[in-house]
């Protein structure tokens, strides 16, 4: 018997990447299953016909030649993640009997940048898009570290209550929440408490011993009247923010909807999550504990928190001058 079969090693990686993700459902959040679908089908493409072919065949000399390719158009972060998606849906073949054992185990990860990234506003990133030297992949991951200062938000929630009124009161909520895509459109009456002015946001678990996390947020005083007139014009139903029937807003149709309203407008480009981490970069602009910015966040990393906490400088600086030598 060759290394990679087993009992049912004729499954195709295509029928292995259906089952995959079926069982996946139920164990992650929407938004987080679609990035991964996406992810299995670059893959699945990169295989070509090979994708009809038993999963058994494929090989760790295929996962590094498809991570070689990968890396010429994302960042090195972008296609590890891609392999631990990889190597989670053949962790899954293997317990399935599909294969023998998993080909992604001993392929190396990319080396992260020792150059930590930052959020920078719209004209930082302009300026060093215009000196030049960046590949297709850096440039788009430079605009990704995009974030909205307080006027651009400003007008950004102005633009959807104008164009889009249906947009603004979740937008709104993500902008003075710092909520994530899948968590605003989660989001139950039951977890708003506007007369003690705060809600609550319950976050689908990855890879933890519990389902669901939780995290309180205060309500900013332009929030607190938000979702009291969305509710006046709301239908019924448990969640915040529903399509007609009063089933909750699709994150797919949020993110395109999104799209909409930014195309052709100074906001062209940026995507809801630039929403989320303009949150924290102007609660630390105006010098706000970081600990607390955690808590609002959630979940918070050292990666991500070296993302904003160059905004802080004036309290940086208050911090050098208290040495006395």
């Amino acid at each position: 018997m060759a290394a990679n079969e087993a009992v049912g090693s004729h499954e195709t990686f295509e029928a292995v990447h259906r089952s995959y993700l079926e069982q996946a459902g139920a164990r992650r959040a929407p938004s987080s299953l679609a990035t991964e679908g996406i992810r299995l089908r670059h893959f699945a493409g990169f295989l070509g016909e090979r994708a009809a072919m038993p999963a058994s065949e494929i090989t760790p000399t295929d996962i590094e030649r498809y991570l070689t390719h990968r890396r010429r158009e994302v960042t090195g972060t972008t296609a590890n993640k891609e392999l631990q998606t990889l190597r989670q849906l053949f962790d899954y073949a293997v317990r399935q009997g599909t294969i023998g054992h998993n080909p992604t185990y001993n392929v190396p990860r990319f080396k992260r940048s020792g150059r930590p990234h930052r959020f920078m506003v719209k004209a930082e990133i302009e300026e060093q898009l215009r000196r030049g030297g960046f590949s297709s992949s850096e440039a788009r991951t430079l605009r990704r570290l995009r974030y909205l200062n307080s006027e651009e938000i400003a007008k950004l929630l102005e633009l959807a209550r104008e164009r889009s009124p249906w947009l603004y009161p979740i937008l709104a909520t993500m902008a003075f929440t710092g909520m994530r895509r899948g968590e605003a459109v989660a989001l139950e009456w039951g977890d708003v408490d506007l007369k003690a002015g705060k809600l609550w946001v319950r976050s689908r678990k990855q890879s933890q011993t519990r389902e669901f996390a939780g995290r309180d947020i205060d309500l900013h005083e332009k929030l607190r009247g938000v979702p009291a007139q969305h509710r006046m014009q709301s239908r019924e139903g448990r969640h915040v923010f529903t399509t007609r029937d009063g089933s909750p807003v699709a994150p797919d149709d949020l993110h395109r909807a999104f799209k909409g309203l930014v195309g052709g407008t100074e906001f062209d480009g940026i995507g809801l999550h630039c929403l989320r981490h303009s949150f924290a970069s102007n609660l630390a602009a105006q010098g706000v504990d970081a600990r607390l910015i955690d808590h609002y966040m959630g979940h918070q990393t050292e990666e991500m928190r070296s993302r904003y906490q160059h905004l802080f400088p004036e309290k940086k600086s208050e911090g050098i001058q208290k040495l006395r030598y």
